[in-house]
């Protein structure tokens, strides 16, 4: 399946160890494992990476949920870096390649945008400075068009991330209002090293591939980019799972036809 990952959020009810294996099984090449899902179960970064078969990557997703690295609350601002560092070093015992984390989002909508966009070049200076330390990458995540967001569009997320020359970008393609510009905006979009793709319905945003308003042929575009593809979700059971994975083999066998 070459570049195609699947977020360990898909299997939220299981341990890590216990993705990794169903990865394996499915014959993944890789998974994106969410902090939280290894912190929250107090799992072994040891045993998860005996766990691993030797051919298989990991990328990571840092903490997102309760953090804002743009709050006006110097306490909140910290408190989140520091919860993104954390990952950060769970990655380097992971030996996983790039870390992806959320920019932050506005405390009051009617500040200006600048001086958010200043508050966000202070927290990833931060995080970059550990990032380099242990030789990590850090991937920042464009965001879905909200009222709070600070880093919705291509220009935003281009300025945010070049002061910093190995910092790169995470692109979501379910975080693009029409879906039809989202090949557009990818385009646009500067040293992006991976890909985070899932439909979206009219009520709910990250279903499973094929299931959502997304038009096929948008998908198919993102999948057959060179960048790594993560598969993203939440479930509690398996449906999601083999709902991606079917729709994953089911554009491969298309490929293999035309070729």
């Amino acid at each position: 399946m070459e570049n195609i990952y699947f977020s360990s959020t898909l299997l939220w009810h299981e341990s890590v160890e216990q993705v990794v294996r169903q990865a394996a099984s499915d014959q993944l090449p890789g998974i994106e494992i969410w902090a939280p899902h290894v912190f929250i179960q107090e799992s072994d970064p040891r045993i998860i990476r005996k766990t691993k078969p030797t051919e298989m990557q990991f990328t990571m997703h840092a903490p997102s949920w309760d953090l804002n690295i743009t709050s006006i609350d110097y306490s909140v601002r910290i408190a989140s870096v520091n919860s993104i560092i954390q990952s950060i070093e769970l990655a380097d015992k992971l030996n996983a390649d790039s870390i992806t984390i959320h920019p932050g989002y506005k405390s009051l909508a009617n500040w200006t945008q600048t001086f958010y966009e200043e508050l966000m070049q202070e927290a990833l200076y931060w995080i970059y400075q550990r990032a380099g330390e242990l030789g990590k990458r850090i991937s920042l995540e464009l965001m879905e068009e909200r009222p709070k967001e600070v880093a919705v569009t291509p220009d935003v997320m281009n300025k945010l991330v070049q002061p910093f020359s190995d910092m790169y970008t995470t692109f979501d393609v379910a975080h693009i209002t029409k879906p039809s510009d989202a090949p557009l905006f990818f385009n646009q979009m500067n040293r992006c090293d991976k890909i985070h793709i899932s439909d979206n319905t009219a009520a709910q945003m990250h279903v499973p591939l094929g299931t959502g308003l997304i038009p096929e042929e948008v998908l198919q575009h993102f999948l057959q980019q060179n960048q790594k593809n993560v598969v993203e979700g939440m479930d509690t059971t398996s449906v999601s799972w083999n709902q991606n994975l079917s729709f994953i083999r089911q554009h491969l066998q298309a490929k293999e036809r035309v070729i």
